[in-house]
């Protein structure tokens, strides 16, 4: 593939061959009701469930196409963290979260990966940070990333800004990524618009899968 080349529309980002699915933090910790948002946030744990749905329909499309999935997940317990990561978690009165052998690092069961998904774990908000993903992701010839799950204005924003400083072109499902507030979502795909990513919807995503090419 020519990486000086232009791919104008959704028609040509959205090409099976050279995308993935990019699912991040979807964990117990995030959004079941008894983990850590739930139990020590404001954060509405249900709000999570209005994406399921459509994550799920990326998924079987992508694996109808072809299309790389990966699922990238968090692991927050203190020594994955750096000195900052750790000061905030004092700061904020927070206990470690997503630790490695709970439940609440898990990805839920709704969106298990299967086997032929793969899945990386970060200790940042950035998927890409020391996880080898830029290197999957160089392996597999992809040049677009649509960047779904948890949170619009956190981590999704993290992964997808870095996937577009790489020159990933980026796409973002307004309905399979949500953020803590309805304020929150929109001012995160409001920027995201402006900076770094073409904003659509998973019907639509799937749309163009179903009728792009594979390789």
């Amino acid at each position: 593939m020519n990486t000086d080349q232009l791919l104008l529309g959704l028609e040509n980002k959205l090409r099976p061959e050279h995308t993935a699915l990019l699912i991040v933090d979807m964990q117990n910790d995030f959004c079941s009701p008894g983990g850590f948002i739930d139990r020590s946030t404001a954060f509405d744990a249900s709000s999570t469930d209005g994406i399921v749905g459509s994550i799920q329909r990326l998924r079987e499309a992508a694996a109808a196409r072809g299309v790389l999935t990966v699922h990238i997940t968090s692991r927050f317990d203190e020594p994955s963290l750096n000195a900052p990561a750790r000061e905030r978690l004092v700061r904020k009165g927070m206990e470690p979260y997503c630790v490695p052998g709970t439940w609440g690092a898990q990805i839920i069961d709704a969106l298990a990966p299967t086997p032929a998904e793969r899945t990386l774990v970060k200790t940042a908000y950035d998927g890409f940070y020391g996880t080898g993903l830029d290197a999957l992701l160089a392996e597999s010839g992809i040049a677009t990333v649509v960047v779904t799950g948890l949170a619009t204005d956190n981590c999704v924003a993290a992964t997808a800004k870095s996937a577009f400083y790489r020159g990933h072109y980026v796409v973002l499902p307004s309905d399979a990524c949500t953020s803590g507030t309805p304020q929150q979502q929109s001012a995160a795909l409001t920027i995201a618009d402006h900076a770094f990513a073409e904003i659509s919807d998973a019907g639509t995503v799937c749309e163009h899968w179903s009728a792009g090419s594979s390789s």
